[in-house]
């Protein structure tokens, strides 16, 4: 038995890995002050890494430090 696959019509093409994911990417600087939903206002501590997988870290006021991967990262830069 053979099985028929269909593909909908409606789907995006995905992006290469290798292109840019978040306008943040170069955007992005040390000591920037950013704003996350979840998090809160914070400050840009460390950014590591490249391509998709740029991460940054950041201290927040309420939440501590957390090492965000910008690609998923909804962040504002304040200043």
């Amino acid at each position: 038995e053979k099985f028929q696959i269909s593909v909908p019509k409606k789907l995006k093409p995905i992006k290469k890995s290798g292109e840019r994911t978040n306008l943040f990417d170069s955007k992005l600087t040390v000591g920037n002050i950013v704003n996350h939903q979840r998090f809160g206002k914070g400050e840009v501590l460390n950014i590591e890494g490249a391509g998709a997988d740029v991460k940054a870290e950041i201290k927040f006021e309420t939440g501590g430090i957390k090492k965000l991967l910008l690609r998923f990262a909804k962040l504002e830069i304040l200043n």
